[in-house]
């Protein structure tokens, strides 16, 4: 029986995207999209239920995410779940953290913050 891992995700960046680079020299970018539901309750009010999803990119698509994209900047991104399980050394402690790993991408919207001299138009629309 064959298995599928595969995530779309289309909102809002939380906070400004981290590059930085692995000992090897690779390029690495961290961000956390938001994704809200929004319901009517009983009372007839909307409620909006936000859902926050950590996101890594590498390489390329690492580096061209943090050079164009911001907090509150939409993005489109198809990725795997991936789960990473370790025990806390100091207090002995099973953790976990799930995060999405970044397979293609596209920007959504206008928004463009290049780190450096660029246009909309460079940015590209596929990655």
């Amino acid at each position: 029986m064959s298995s599928v891992n595969k995530f779309m995700v289309l909102g809002r960046l939380v906070k400004d995207p981290e590059l930085r680079r692995t000992t090897g020299g690779k390029a690495v970018c961290e961000f956390t999209i938001v994704t809200n539901d929004r319901y009517v309750d009983k009372s007839g009010n909307t409620q909006e239920d936000p859902e926050y999803h950590d996101m890594v990119a590498w390489d390329k698509q690492a580096e061209t995410i943090a050079q164009h994209k911001r907090k509150g900047d939409e993005l489109f991104v198809v990725a795997k779940k991936r789960t990473s399980k370790w025990e806390d050394k100091t207090t002995g402690q099973k953790k976990q953290k799930v995060e999405f790993h970044v397979s293609e991408f596209e920007f959504v919207g206008s928004r463009s913050h290049p780190t450096q001299t660029s246009s909309a138009e460079d940015e590209p629309p596929f990655a």
